[in-house]
């Protein structure tokens, strides 16, 4: 995997949390029978911007969960590609848990260096 330098050992708790925000997200679909790679381009969009929309109900502003969009259609197309290449929605549940966890790792690293830097200069 092109993600190995965040395994599980290295990444554990930004790990958790995308693999449960996965877990949500995909919840629904095995209740319907409908996977991703059979989902509309319409189908598609509405759920990446509802991946932006469900970090509002943790009190990020509308704005910046629609901002967070963006991300939502980075994993669905990390998703995507790795279920085009192996043909299995484990390995590419996997895969994009795995951007969705060294994403998480980025975000955090920068919000707590922004704290950091406010205190600092403060």
């Amino acid at each position: 995997s092109r993600w190995a330098c965040c395994s599980p050992r290295s990444t554990t708790w930004p790990r958790w949390f995308a693999s449960a925000q996965q877990r949500v997200a995909t919840a629904g679909v095995a209740d319907r029978c409908v996977i991703a790679e059979q989902w509309t381009p319409a189908r598609r969009l509405l759920k990446i911007v509802q991946f932006g929309m469900v970090h509002a109900l943790i009190g990020i502003p509308v704005g910046a969960a629609l901002a967070l969009s963006v991300g939502g259609a980075y994993f669905m197309r990390v998703y995507l590609r790795e279920y085009a290449r192996t043909g299995s929605s484990n390995e590419a549940t996997m895969e994009s848990t795995t951007a969705h966890a060294a994403y998480n790792g980025v975000i955090i690293g920068v919000v707590l260096i922004a704290i950091v830097l406010g205190a600092a200069f403060t």
